[in-house]
């Protein structure tokens, strides 16, 4: 007959990333308390396990891995700090019953608890029963509390649209709140794309220009402002399903950035790209017959016009626009303003890299 001593242990740790693991102690918590228990009980650890990843589902790798090596003999006990930690799901925990009726798996070991072949296994069945089921109860709840939440009329998304925080105040005060450093420069880019006369990628540089940059630091990526501009919870509105689980339209209690008629032409801009197609007249008689000297690529040209405004001092394209990109003073409105016009000869660097600027 093994003694405990005679057994080869896993230390088996997780922590779910979910809602319902929480107030779970942490993985390294679980492992110096798993450690701390192997030397009372005088336990042999061979390895130790840990993952991040639900147990409401099986297909954890670790577990996987770890019921491999059991089956391989290379430890024959689990220590872990609860049951639940080992399965919250009918299969997994099948699994583990299985090897330990069949004298697989010869001892678990718990924190206050233990479990052997010869115990009576109804026991453990009806704790992974009652894992699986808080589980399955607790993710109930959790979908009728952000339904509820929405139906109050806030956002119940754990990541909020640019320009928007989470308010973790008081309860009964609004529950999301305008982003002081971003809200301000996601509303001028909104009434920069209604100007018509700015495109996805002209807004992307004038977000560049105003300092607007993610989590990490970085510039917002081209694809992350085609889809701000195509969502409607700037002006006030968003989506969710109901009790039915039909997706329904919501009006939210934030603080709106737009109408929403200006919304719906919003939608319309973007539908047209933003502006018609700009037509060049320009006549460069230097591209065509031009090739570059290094790498034989065509040359051609780019004409620059820009202007200074007389306000603020910023110098700016006009070509597609009628008011100083900073303090939108009309152009009209600019006495004696310089104007600059120039045309650069540039290698396309069509055939190979190229040094050439």
């Amino acid at each position: 007959m093994n003694t405990k001593q005679d057994i080869k242990y896993f230390i088996y740790a997780r922590k779910s990333t979910e809602t319902d693991d929480k107030q779970m102690a942490s993985i390294e918590d679980q492992i110096t308390e798993a450690r701390k228990l192997a030397v009372q009980l005088n336990l042999q650890i061979v390895d130790v396990i840990s993952e991040s990843k639900s147990a409401k589902e099986p297909g954890r790798k670790g577990f996987n891995e770890m019921i491999e090596r059991i089956r391989n003999n290379e430890a024959q006990g689990i220590l872990s700090w609860k049951l639940n930690r080992l399965a919250r799901n009918p299969i997994d925990g099948g699994i583990i019953t299985d090897l330990l009726q069949k004298n697989i798996i010869k001892h678990i070991q718990t924190y206050g608890k233990e479990y052997l072949p010869t115990d009576n296994v109804i026991m453990m069945y009806i704790e992974f029963g009652m894992s699986n089921q808080y589980s399955n109860d607790l993710s109930v709840d959790v979908k009728r509390g952000m339904r509820q939440k929405a139906e109050r009329g806030w956002y119940p998304c754990a990541v909020l649209p640019i320009g928007y925080l989470h308010n973790s105040g008081r309860p009964g005060e609004k529950e999301i709140i305008p982003d002081p450093k971003r809200f301000s420069i996601v509303q001028r880019l909104w009434k920069l794309l209604l100007k018509e006369t700015y495109s996805i990628s002209d807004i992307k540089r004038e977000a560049k220009e105003l300092g607007l940059t993610n989590a990490r630091g970085n510039p917002y990526a081209l694809n992350t402002f085609a889809k701000l501009f195509r969502n409607e919870f700037y002006a006030g509105y968003f989506n969710w399903r109901n009790s039915e689980g039909v997706l329904t339209q919501l009006e939210g209690k934030h603080q709106r950035m737009i109408t929403y008629e200006e919304f719906k032409r919003a939608q319309e801009i973007i539908k047209n790209k933003g502006r018609p197609t700009r037509v060049n007249s320009y006549d460069f008689p230097y591209r065509g017959p031009i090739s570059c000297g290094e790498c034989d690529s065509p040359i051609t040209a780019e004409h620059k016009l820009q202007i200074r405004c007389t306000n603020c001092n910023t110098k700016f394209s006009f070509k597609n626009r009628n008011t100083c990109k900073s303090c939108e003073l009309p152009i009209s409105e600019m006495k004696k303003a310089t104007i600059t016009e120039k045309v650069y000869y540039r290698c396309t660097k069509r055939k190979q890299k190229c040094s050439q600027l």
